[in-house]
């Protein structure tokens, strides 16, 4: 955004004009004054002559008035007709730019937009809004809503003749032409000229607003724009472009330049606002016609005329006086007013003293002047008197304004810089003062230089007020550092400002030509004195807070009233609401006594808790650094003189009681959990060392221990210690190293080691390996230095600890794994877990502690260990699942369910035979997926083995199962088989759950036969001689009772009954004949008849009979002669 340069803002159409800056361009006011001319009601040019009147006629052709009647009324309506043709032309070519602006325009007035656009289509300047559109066109579009005398576009022409009344109307203006700004200015502006408005960019890239000079109202409105918009804004922008940041010295120059001009437009405002006008009479029309002295004399045979000018002067001198006696009066000025006020007041007085002369030299009091002066009236003199004096005041007021003016630059620097800038402008500033009051005609007396100095005096204070705040409300909130330089900075800039004010004095003594400066100092620099006084007790307030803020840090019992009290004071302090830097008041003075007292009571209390905590029993290296904490704080002012000679005898018997501690310990020392022997024997004599070093040295600090004869005889004695302790140091690390090499040693031991008697696996780890390393990181934080092989172990620390879990955690995992196989094939898995004692074989032999191999080693028996889990867990899932499932099953089958109601014995032979034939199928299926399960496990675990294992197991007939050690053996006609070859545990396997097999329809049967006695016996209980029945169970068996005189006859009979359920019984133990033996019973069956034939054969018996007594019985002998069934038979 780019800006006109402050000097030359020109307001167009308002008759305000700010040319360019008097005095080499310093910021100026202009001297706004209105004229008035008797003889005309027109505005006054800026050369004080009367304008002629300007034409505001805006329609596309002059229409020439009409007196009375119509003439030539076909021109007029052929004009009509042109203009109405022009405004449809326009308006075809009005686009969403158009009715952008003419909606804002509306919106801003208070009118409809068609009103707007009725308006503007009938202007003469219609293509400026083009222009403005254009890219590099136009930078400005300004519109007036005043009155207008010019009829309406879109009036009739009869209309427009007989409505000649002015009315409100949009006009467009370029601002140059002569039309007089009488309302409201309406202007966009776009910021970036040489890119074109498009209907898509007009709201971004357009600015609008407004300025209001209805009613004399311009510098009001223009000094609102500034004050409340333009200038707050610009603060608060921080992209400057090629200046980047607002903290740039041109931005902040602009700033100040803005700020400036704003307050000169205010004060020209007010100047105009409080002008006063002499008084008007009846007679000026007739007072305008009087312009030469005939003119005066003829009316000054007039009497009357003459009584009525003697009275119209009478109030004008009575106007003046009051004027002037205001002048004169002493002004009421605050007490922190800076010399900007000064410059103000004479630039009002200036403005207020030109207007009345330029109203006394105007055409009306000249010709009341010259009629009276004509008449000889007495009055004139008085007028003349009044007249000199008014010069006298405006020549004054100019001459004051003009050197002020000089001085305006160096106002702005006390009131925008900091103290240091300030400073360095002082000199300057000392010699224009100085040139004042040696060249000003009017403003050279001591009271108005005195008073001069005084607001300068208070411009600084109040600069340095808000330099030392920067912004912040509390003085407590600021750095303290920060705030202690601002405070010196002021303080340099009191002392700076009175040595160049008695420099300057000097040197005009020095020069008797000149005036001398015979100026009050003490009214000069006394404020600021007071001022420099409050801040350097701020500073002392600061200072002591912070000498004593380490209290709240000290932790040491019994401290905490006192910290509390600290506290407390500076809280009351720092709540204080009042402004601190107003030297003015006395609020703070009073609390900063009320401050120093307290604090000195907190200095009396130090002292008395410090005296207590003496008297106590403590050690001297806790006192001595007890009394650091508190003689470390700058604040606290403590006599520490005899506690330091209390304590040089007590570290004598400290020093004492620790060389008995080392005559008693030094062979066996108390260590600390977990420390290594020789690090803890070191770490205990560096303790015993820190006991006595430590007080030692905090008593050299605090005085010249070699000055006394106990002083000497302490330091003997504490050497002594200190030697002893060193050499016992240097012992243990010494047999330290020489250990090293032996320890080294056990690396090269095997990882794992078997115990000799009960052969149970173990990791071969050293534990003083882990305590030399241990060692070695002590000695290492010690200061100590390490061997290379007991660093290269410290190096090695995290793998070998590592690697001793893994092997532990190995050896874990493998008993584990080997206690999850089933019972029943331990000897099955005899091959895979020689797969795993192969794989951990080298542990044992091989691999050492610093084999580089040892990580792929578990690697590998992590891998033979995982395929066991696996294989154990298939099996397992196989035997539970399928196996021992199948087998539960067939063991909770019932051959008989008897029904809860009683029923015939041929319901119950039926029910008996329908069952068991259920039952067989049953049995038989579930024999059968056990028999395959087995048969697949047995297969999966072949598969499993090495191929040499494998062509061991055959299945044929000729070799089922042959025992691969041939150490079969036959006892009493059952053959024994091995537990050491893989066919022989195969061979057992079967036979194992052939036989639980056998086990489980055993169990099915006993069950179902238990059943059925259950039904038949009824629970009974006995209490002494009572019987008790605790559940009377429904009947088995319907009988009926006939009468068979004389008898009475049940039917079926008892006998009956029970030869039912023989049979019943009998037909559940002969399900075995129906259920199909698995393929291994039938071959143990020939195996064992071989075995029987050939024993017969070699003890020269009855084959036949042999076979008969020692063949394996069928399946429904097994059940019928079972101890268990007989037991529920």
């Amino acid at each position: 955004m780019e800006f006109a340069p402050v000097g030359s803002l020109t307001i167009v159409g308002s008759n305000f004009v700010m040319a360019d800056l008097p005095n080499g361009g310093e910021v100026a006011p202009p001297l706004v004054t209105t004229k008035t001319d008797a003889r005309a009601n027109g505005p006054i040019s800026s050369a004080g002559t009367t304008q002629a009147p300007v034409s505001t006629t805006t329609a596309a052709t002059t229409i020439a008035p009409t007196k009375s009647k119509i003439v030539g009324g076909d021109r007029q309506h052929e004009i009509a007709r042109l203009a109405k043709a022009l405004r449809d032309e326009r308006r075809a070519t009005i686009d969403p730019r158009h009715e952008y602006l003419f909606g804002r325009l509306a919106e801003a007035i208070g009118i409809e937009p068609s009103q707007v656009e009725d308006h503007i289509l009938g202007d003469d300047k219609f293509d400026c809004i083009d222009d403005f559109f254009l890219a590099g066109g136009r930078r400005v579009l300004m519109f007036y809503y005043q009155e207008s005398k010019n009829p309406e576009p879109n009036q009739p022409v009869y209309g427009r003749l007989a409505n000649t009344g002015p009315k409100k109307r949009v006009m467009i203006s370029t601002g140059d032409e002569s039309m007089q700004l009488t309302g409201v200015l309406y202007y966009f502006v776009r910021p970036n000229q040489p890119k074109a408005i498009t209907p898509a960019n007009i709201v971004n890239e357009v600015v609008f607003g407004q300025l209001d000079a209805s009613n004399g109202k311009m510098l009001e409105s223009i000094d609102q724009l500034l004050a409340n918009m333009l200038i707050p804004l610009f603060q608060q922008y921080e992209d400057w472009g090629a200046l980047k940041t607002r903290s740039n010295i041109n931005v902040q120059d602009f700033l100040d330049a803005m700020s400036q001009f704003t307050a000169t437009v205010n004060g020209a405002s007010d100047n105009i606002a409080h002008q006063v006008k002499l008084a008007p009479s009846d007679n000026d029309s007739t007072l305008s016609t009087l312009a030469t002295p005939n003119d005066y004399q003829t009316m000054a045979q007039n009497g009357d005329f003459i009584i009525e000018c003697e009275k119209l002067m009478d109030k004008w001198c009575k106007q003046i006086e009051k004027i002037l006696a205001e002048s004169e009066q002493i002004r009421r000025e605050a007490d922190d007013v800076g010399p900007s006020a000064e410059l103000i007041h004479w630039k009002q007085r200036m403005a207020t003293f030109n207007n009345l002369l330029e109203q006394i030299k105007s055409s009306r009091c000249r010709a009341v002047v010259g009629v009276l002066q004509s008449a000889k009236s007495k009055s004139i003199n008085r007028w003349k008197d009044l007249d000199a004096r008014i010069t006298d005041a405006a020549n004054e007021a100019k001459d004051n304004v003009r050197y002020l003016y000089t001085l305006d630059k160096f106002f702005s620097t006390l009131d925008k810089n900091n103290p240091n800038a300030i400073a360095e402008n002082i000199p300057s500033l000392m010699n224009a003062i100085r040139m004042i009051h040696s060249i000003s005609q009017y403003y050279n007396s001591s009271e108005r230089m005195t008073s001069l100095f005084v607001k300068i005096t208070n411009q600084m204070i109040n600069t340095c007020k808000r330099y030392i705040k920067n912004g912040c409300s509390r003085l407590w909130d600021i750095p303290k550092q920060d705030l202690v330089n601002r405070i010196q900075e002021s303080k340099k800039l009191n002392n700076e400002y009175q040595a160049y004010f008695h420099k300057t004095k000097g040197k005009l003594q020095e020069s008797a030509n000149e005036r001398q400066w015979n100026f009050s100092e003490n009214y000069i620099f006394g404020k600021f004195d007071t001022f420099c006084k409050r801040l350097d007790r701020i500073v002392d307030v600061l200072n002591t807070i912070e000498s004593l803020s380490g209290l709240q840090n000290i932790r040491v019992e019994g401290l905490e009233p006192i910290v509390v009290k600290y506290r407390s004071v500076v809280d009351a302090i720092k709540k204080k609401s009042y402004d601190l830097l107003d030297h003015r008041k006395p609020d703070f003075d009073n609390d900063y006594n009320e401050f120093k007292s307290q604090i000195e009571y907190i200095q009396a209390q130090l002292q008395l808790f410090i005296d207590s905590w003496f008297r106590k029993s403590y050690t001297v290296e806790q006192s001595l650094l007890f009394l650091n904490k508190f003689q470390d704080l700058e604040g606290v002012k403590i006599d520490f003189g005899d506690k330091l000679s209390k304590l040089l005898q007590n570290f004598s018997k400290e020093l004492d009681s620790v060389r008995k501690i080392y005559e008693k310990n030094k062979e066996d020392p108390p260590l600390s959990r977990n420390l290594p022997p020789t690090a803890g024997r070191i770490i205990w004599a560096r303790q015993l060392y820190q006991r006595i070093s430590i007080p030692i040295k905090l008593l050299q600090d605090k005085m010249d221990l070699s000055k006394t004869e106990d002083g000497r005889l302490l330091i003997k004695n504490f050497n002594k210690i200190a030697e002893a302790l060193l050499q016992y140091e240097v012992l243990f690390y010494r047999n330290w190293e020489r250990s090293i090499d032996l320890i080294k040693k056990g690396m090269e031991a095997t990882v794992y080691i078997r115990h000799p008697e009960t052969k149970e696996e173990y990791v071969n780890f050293d534990p003083q390996v882990l305590e030399l390393i241990k060692d070695a990181q002590y000695l290492s934080k010690l200061g100590l230095d390490i061997p290379e092989t007991a660093t290269t172990l410290l190096r090695q620390e995290e793998q070998i600890r590592q690697t001793s879990v893994n092997l532990q955690e190995l050896l874990n995992d493998i008993k584990h794994a080997y206690a999850s196989i089933p019972k029943d094939m331990s000897q099955l898995f005899k091959p895979h877990r020689e797969k795993v004692e192969e794989a951990l074989r080298p542990g044992f032999v091989a691999i050492t502690w610093s084999s580089l191999t040892i990580e792929e080693y578990i690697t590998n028996v992590r891998q033979e260990l995982e395929q066991l889990r696996i294989l154990i867990n298939d099996c397992t899932d196989i035997l539970q699942c399928r196996i021992e499932n199948s087998l539960q099953t067939i063991a909770e089958i019932q051959l008989c369910e008897p029904q809860n109601d009683p029923i015939t014995l041929d319901e119950f032979s039926k029910l008996t035979d329908e069952s068991c034939q259920h039952a067989i199928g049953s049995i038989t299926k579930q024999a059968l997926l056990c028999e395959k399960a087995v048969h697949y496990l047995l297969e999966i675990l072949k598969k499993r083995l090495k191929p040499n294992e494998q062509t061991q197991i055959k299945e044929t007939d000729s070799e089922y199962y042959d025992c691969a050690l041939k150490s079969a053996m036959n006892t009493k006609g059952h053959v024994t088989r091995c537990n050491d070859c893989q066919p022989c545990a195969f061979f057992n396997f079967l036979t194992n759950y052939w036989n639980k097999n056998i086990d489980a329809i055993v169990q099915c049967t006993r069950s179902s036969l238990e059943t059925i006695r259950k039904r038949l016996q009824q629970p009974i209980r006995y209490v002494g001689e009572e019987v008790i029945r605790e559940q009377v169970r429904n009947p088995l068996f319907r009988t009926d009772i006939v009468l068979s005189i004389p008898n009475v006859l049940v039917k079926p009979s008892l006998d009956d009954m029970q030869s039912q359920l023989n049979k019943s019984a009998n037909s559940m133990l002969k399900i075995g004949q129906d259920i199909p033996e698995w393929y291994h019973a039938q071959k143990l069956r020939e195996i064992t008849i071989k075995e029987i034939e050939k024993q017969a054969l070699d003890e020269g018996e009855d084959v036949k009979l042999a076979v008969q007594a020692k063949a394996p019985k069928p399946l429904h002998k097994v059940i019928a002669e079972n101890n268990d069934v007989k037991k529920g038979k």
